[in-house]
């Protein structure tokens, strides 16, 4: 895994400080997406043309291009585990609901992110 400096930053169940990200920079939904991690939130947003709820357990950059992705649990779908190109979420809001990350099936240091820049502790 190549080495960033925000490596290895971990989140621990339901922090109280939030956690700010320079990449944000560039891809402007990793603060909120970040800030919903940090403050135990799900997200909603629209992906492929369908509206998601999703509880966001890890965001890092794709080992297949370098793009920002987040690794996300939907409770409400049958598959519910799912990697997400950030770029392509619309519409993306923070709601009330309570997260309940770590899911069971979920493993820190995603072998589909080449850098791992925030990740929820188990």
């Amino acid at each position: 895994m190549m080495m960033s400096p925000f490596q290895g930053v971990l989140l621990s169940r339901c922090p109280d400080n939030e956690i700010m990200l320079a990449a944000a920079v560039t891809e402007p939904r990793l603060p909120e997406l970040s800030r919903a991690m940090s403050r135990c939130l799900t997200v909603m947003f629209d992906y492929d043309d369908k509206r998601r709820r999703v509880e966001v357990h890890a965001i890092g950059q794709s080992t297949k291009d370098g793009s920002f992705v987040m690794r996300g649990y939907m409770p409400d779908d049958d598959r519910p585990w799912r990697l997400f190109s950030i770029d392509k979420i619309k519409n993306l809001e923070l709601t009330f609901d309570d997260s309940r990350a770590p899911r069971e099936g979920y493993t820190m240091d995603d072998k589909q992110m080449s850098v791992v820049l925030v990740q929820i502790a188990q």
